[in-house]
């Protein structure tokens, strides 16, 4: 199933912008057709080299993964998450 991503409340829907939900459980977030980050059972699994790209594309993957970017950062640094280049 395909849903276009609209996680600012009061805001319109971005068709640049788009969560891929998988039964599995699994979520990927795109942008402009990049893979951006991705979700396993709601828990923030990675983010790509492009998830610091802009504060846009930062917005979104904060509201993906139901964080702020600083979260994701240590994340990032303690392992928790994988940064795919």
């Amino acid at each position: 199933m395909t849903s276009v991503f609209s996680g600012f409340s009061g805001s319109q829907p971005n068709p640049n912008t788009m969560v891929l939900h998988h039964p599995s459980g699994e979520s990927a977030l795109f942008n402009y057709g990049t893979l951006i980050a991705g979700m396993v059972n709601d828990k923030p699994t990675f983010v790509t080299n492009a998830w610091d790209y802009s504060r846009t594309t930062m917005k979104r993957v904060s509201v993906f993964f139901g964080q702020p970017a600083a979260d994701t950062r240590r994340m990032i640094a303690s392992g928790e998450l994988t940064l795919l280049t």
